[in-house]
């Protein structure tokens, strides 16, 4: 988990860096270019690293143990809906993400 939010953090510090680089007038098509594709590199790498830590964070909380406290079952419901609700809003997210990236490049 900390090496997938590491390069989150990483693809994340990319994606502003090349938008806050300017790019005035003067620059050549080559030099946009370059820029735009550096972006939708870090876009895609923010983005596939952002789902693999929820793949990462469902399974280990499909194989959590609720502890020695609890009877065998009890709670389950309840987790399952949380992990549910969580992995709901996390996928709503992701789908925003990927849909402004096809309608930025459309």
């Amino acid at each position: 988990r900390q090496k997938l939010t590491t390069d989150i953090v990483a693809w994340f510090g990319d994606m502003v860096r090349t938008s806050t680089q300017s790019v005035n007038e003067t620059a050549s098509l080559a030099q946009a270019g370059t820029s735009s594709l550096t972006f939708d590199t870090a876009m895609q790498g923010f983005i596939k690293s952002s789902e693999d830590l929820l793949t990462l964070t469902r399974k280990l909380k499909e194989l959590w143990v609720v502890g020695p406290l609890l009877k065998p079952g009890e709670g389950a419901d309840e987790a399952l809906a949380e992990m549910r609700t969580s992995a709901q809003q996390q996928v709503a997210i992701l789908n925003k993400l990927k849909s402004d990236e096809r309608r930025r490049e459309v």
